[in-house]
């Protein structure tokens, strides 16, 4: 799993989850779809399953929709301009955008809360990194980054994104596994990944709640700040502060992330970014 794609996608806001909601408009949409989930584990497959669930649910309210879509910029990598101008603040959601799968699926084999660590099924920590940079919890479950993420991070560790603050937004139900794949998962020069993260909010609570956190912490505006989520709703919490909200529907690819560069900055705006036929 090098690459993922991602379908050209309608997009248009709906009231009923408060978020950005893909409409595939093609029977070849969906294939495309079903091409790369066929590559997912099974537990980050079913997160992408209860997203497409959602998209198939009326929306209500089409004066509030209408409204909504302004805030929503679909283009593809090829035709967004590039831009000379760096965020202040790069922020990365983690489970099903930076890494899959999340890490609520470790907790059991068939999805179950497991809630004593002698239970035999039980995964998490402690994790161990694997020789191709992937980790294996203690179930030996597979956690890796999604190729957008290894390449974003490379980035950013070096050249003119190295003075590019770097923050995480987790609504992670298990923090403490979180943190320790950080500290597990290793940059290209051997330095574990913790270190390139200067505000870290791994915790429950809204996506705004976290960016005004890592915000203050920063010391920078929130139309300075680069977003990325996988969740549509989280996407258009955090634009409604501001800032370029970037949504990875399937993680955060190299398109993704080389897209949403040229696409900055784009202040209260959802950027949904498609791949050019």
């Amino acid at each position: 799993m090098d690459s993922f794609g991602v379908p050209s996608p309608q997009l248009l806001q709906s009231p009923s989850t408060c978020g950005v909601l893909a409409l595939w408009t093609s029977t070849s949409h969906r294939q495309q779809y079903n091409r790369a989930a066929s590559c997912l584990s099974q537990p980050f497959k079913s997160l992408v399953a209860s997203t497409l669930v959602l998209i198939a649910r009326p929306a209500n309210g089409c004066r509030r929709r209408r409204r909504l879509h302004r805030n929503v910029l679909p283009c593809s990598t090829s035709t967004v301009s590039r831009s000379h101008e760096l965020p202040r603040c790069v922020v990365f959601d983690l489970d099903g955008c930076m890494w899959h799968p999340a890490m609520q699926s470790l907790w059991a084999g068939d999805g179950s809360l497991a809630v004593h660590l002698a239970w035999p099924d039980f995964g998490g920590a402690p994790f161990v990194r694997q020789e191709d940079g992937a980790l294996r919890d203690r179930r030996g479950e597979r956690v890796a980054l999604f190729p957008g993420a290894r390449r974003a991070l490379r980035e950013l560790a070096s050249g003119p994104w190295a003075s590019v603050a770097v923050g995480i937004a987790s609504c992670s139900t298990s923090p403490s596994w979180a943190h320790a794949c950080l500290r597990t998962f290793r940059l290209d020069d051997g330095r574990p990944l913790s270190e390139v993260f200067s505000a870290v909010e791994i915790r429950r609570g809204s996506k705004q709640s976290h960016l005004r956190s890592i915000v203050a912490k920063i010391g920078c505006k929130f139309d300075e700040v680069l977003f990325f989520d996988n969740e549509p709703g989280h996407c258009a919490q955090v634009a409604e502060l501001g800032a370029t909200s970037v949504l990875c529907p399937l993680g955060l690819s190299e398109h993704i992330w080389t897209g949403a560069q040229r696409a900055f900055p784009a202040p209260g705006k959802v950027i949904a970014l498609h791949l050019s036929q």
